[in-house]
């Protein structure tokens, strides 16, 4: 299970980043836009992989998200 979070984690990661898929257009088979300027987008066609996109439009700064297995995330912000 941990493994699998930390491939989760890093692929989020990487696209947050922009390092992947520079100059392609990924079409998004998920999407919820969680405030008018958060959305998020994910794709689950591959079996081992999920792969997302957060969207923070007009927001300065950084934007992550985090996943919990119990649901909780003590010392977050939000």
């Amino acid at each position: 299970m941990a493994v699998s979070c930390f491939r989760i984690l890093l692929l989020l990661s990487i696209l947050i980043c922009g390092v992947c898929g520079k100059g392609k257009k990924f079409i998004w088979t998920n999407r919820i836009q969680l405030a008018p300027e958060l959305e998020f987008k994910w794709d689950i066609s591959d079996p081992d992989f999920i792969t997302g996109e957060v969207v923070a439009n007009g927001v300065q700064g950084y934007a992550g998200i985090g996943f919990s297995p119990s649901g909780g995330m003590p010392g977050s912000d939000i």
